[in-house]
């Protein structure tokens, strides 16, 4: 309201009422950008007085950030998984680029299991050379195989029985009569029944 007033006196001469202006709103600021997990909201502030706001809600967003993610390939013993998308705000899987198929996990792709050939025999060792475990060898992976299908090694060093030794057994000499025969001291191994003339059998 304006008012004319006497400066002597006091006396209000005449009065009128000024019209409120009404708020004049700006464009509007983005104070919290929409994600696919929650809500923004646009803050609008009014050009005549900025004490004077007011706040809009901007929806959930439809759309996910979604980043690729490669998948595994299978291999022998271990299965492997398709490629999917991932969103990185939600954390949520997608089969699709666009975010439509949903999924828990990605896709598992078996295993493919060992490619062997024929099998392999061992060779027993003995008391003074190295033996083999038999074995059959995958053309996939290169990985040594029992007849069970259980790894036993990656090279061929790891199939190798290491010579057992031998078991000796020390004979004494003895001298002979006229009527019998004697003998040199001697070892005997009771592995390879085998007699020699020192300890180590050689």
């Amino acid at each position: 309201m304006r008012q004319l007033v006497c400066s002597v006196c006091g006396t209000v001469l005449s009065s009128e009422t000024i019209p409120a202006f009404g708020h004049d709103w700006d464009e509007g600021t983005v104070t919290k950008a929409a994600t696919c997990l929650e809500a923004g909201a646009v803050t609008y502030t009014c050009r005549h007085d900025s004490s004077h706001t007011y706040t809009e809600e901007i929806p959930v967003l439809e759309d996910h950030t979604l980043v690729f993610s490669a998948g595994a390939e299978p291999d022998c013993t271990e299965p492997g998984h398709a490629d999917c998308y991932k969103c990185s705000v939600c954390g949520r899987l997608f089969e699709d680029e666009y975010g439509v198929v949903e999924i828990g996990e990605p896709s598992l792709v078996p295993a493919l299991g060992h490619d062997v050939g024929v099998w392999t025999p061992g060779v027993a060792a003995t008391c003074t050379t190295d033996g083999t475990k038999g074995y059959y060898l995958c053309i996939r992976c290169g990985l040594y195989l029992d007849d069970e299908y259980n790894v036993i090694g990656e090279t061929a060093e790891d199939l190798v029985i290491p010579a057992i030794g031998h078991s000796m057994t020390h004979g004494e000499a003895v001298a002979a009569t006229c009527t019998t025969g004697g003998n040199a001291e001697y070892w005997y191994c009771e592995t390879c029944e085998k007699y020699f003339e020192d300890e180590d059998g050689e």
